[in-house]
């Protein structure tokens, strides 16, 4: 499904969706702005917590997420970028954080949580991982370390989740490597024009 192009800001909270912002990969929540080009997937999850809230919890939260594209002003102004969007509820205006999903810059990777050597399956069994690097791993990412976020869904929907999200990514290489090409032509078309293309043509009096 798609959606029609709409400009947003990250609201600001104090529950760590946003304080998260300071961390690689994320939007700054107060003054980065985007345009959202496509919806590819969106669907409930459990959000582990970071520790980046006031209280420092990694407990597990369940939230709103949306897998789509988006454009930002400066940084990916004319390739619409693969970002996940993390929404209290279905119905709320703004996200409480944006995650920039820069395939150079983004590992996604399932993994299988067992808190037993038994290997009995809980709720928050199957996760996937997203991992940003540091050292300007996002649009307004401060930290110069990795971040791993950690999100659970049922077995067939981290399946479903992790196949868009590579999904994504592919999409926008190719993107990426199409506006480079043309780029590249517009430049080499530049580039063969001679300059006696551009001298007026001798007479036929001074030609002899």
């Amino acid at each position: 499904p798609q959606t029609q192009p709409q400009e947003l800001t990250a609201s600001p909270s104090t529950d760590d969706d946003t304080r998260d912002a300071s961390l690689p990969g994320s939007l700054d929540p107060t003054s980065t702005s985007y345009t959202v080009q496509s919806i590819a997937v969106q669907g409930w999850i459990h959000k582990k917590g970071t520790g980046n809230d006031i209280f420092g919890s990694r407990a597990w939260k369940s939230r709103w997420a949306t897998l789509g594209t988006a454009t930002v002003p400066g940084v990916y102004d004319d390739v619409a970028v693969p970002v996940l969007l993390i929404y209290w509820f279905p119905y709320s205006e703004t996200p409480s954080n944006v995650l920039v999903l820069d395939p150079a810059r983004t590992v996604v990777m399932p993994v299988d949580r067992y808190p037993t050597e038994e290997k009995a399956v809980q709720w928050n069994t199957f996760t996937f991982e997203i991992v940003h690097s540091g050292a300007g791993g996002g649009a307004g990412g401060a930290d110069d370390g990795a971040t791993t976020r950690v999100f659970s869904v049922p077995e067939q929907e981290r399946s479903e989740w992790v196949c868009a999200l590579q999904q994504s990514f592919r999409e926008y290489e190719q993107r990426l490597q199409k506006k480079k090409r043309g780029d590249a032509a517009a430049a080499g078309g530049r580039r063969r024009v001679s300059p006696d293309f551009l001298r007026p043509p001798l007479s036929p009096k001074n030609s002899m």
